[in-house]
């Protein structure tokens, strides 16, 4: 789960279909959240999808 906190990380191999991102979001929120004391975390969901978790002080 920690990779998918860098940049351009993706989970699937990107198909150039209209909507999709480059990657940057969750690597934004994780260099944010560090950058103010906190951390970011990711848990995988049993039935697909992802909880990120953002901690700030």
């Amino acid at each position: 789960m920690p990779e998918l906190f860098e940049p351009f990380r993706r989970l699937n191999e990107r198909r150039h279909a209209p909507g999709e991102g480059a990657g940057l979001g969750l690597a934004l929120v994780a260099s944010i959240a560090r950058a103010h004391g906190g951390e970011a975390t990711a848990e995988a969901n049993p039935g697909g999808g992802l909880t990120v978790t953002v901690r700030l002080p």
